[in-house]
């Protein structure tokens, strides 16, 4: 069955918030993944907020939330000295963030779904480019992105407020030659 992915709204916070709260538990020393810290990045306050402003989307799968992710338009202003290889105005460039998919659903294609899903919501809101960073060491985010049709741009010091400053790898997407194989999603 393929993922419903829809903008979220409040009544969907607990699910997400369970979501983030089962893929931190399994993050290790050897293997940190996003390395998210619970209450400091991610927030329930920061993901009510997205949810608020229409930037969190959800992807239901036999009417469960197994998968969500936040996706804004215009340009991350700590990527705005980033040496992107795709020519976008800031207002052009949509980014995503904080993709998370239920531990128990991996491997079953969902983050792929959501990515695609993402890419289709910013090209009809006018986007051009998708922009985001993955820690250099989450390898598994690394190959999501790239079998997605993300390139690696660079990997540059980006600041966290969980972590601080951090080495990550950043991803781009051209979304101009993006045709219709992508899954349908609802904005």
């Amino acid at each position: 069955m393929e993922l419903a992915v829809r903008r979220a709204n409040t009544s969907d916070l607990d699910a997400v918030w369970q979501l983030f709260e089962a893929s931190c538990a399994l993050q290790t020393p050897e293997d940190p993944g996003p390395d998210w810290h619970l209450g400091v990045y991610p927030t329930r306050e920061g993901l009510a907020a997205r949810a608020e402003a229409g930037e969190l989307y959800v992807g239901e799968k036999n009417g469960l939330v197994r998968a969500a992710l936040v996706l804004s338009a215009g340009e991350d202003e700590g990527y705005l000295q980033a040496p992107w290889t795709i020519p976008a105005r800031p207002e052009d460039v949509w980014v995503l963030h904080l993709l998370v998919v239920d531990p128990a659903t991996r491997g079953e294609g969902l983050g792929r779904q959501m990515v695609e899903a993402a890419c289709r919501i910013a090209r009809d809101g006018g986007g051009r480019v998708i922009h985001l960073d993955a820690l250099e060491g989450n390898g598994a985010a690394a190959r999501l992105y790239l079998a997605c049709g993300f390139v690696r741009t660079c990997v540059m010091a980006v600041h966290y407020d969980d972590i601080g400053d951090a080495r990550t790898t950043l991803f781009e997407r051209d979304l101009t030659g993006d045709g219709d194989a992508t899954p349908a999603a609802e904005g």
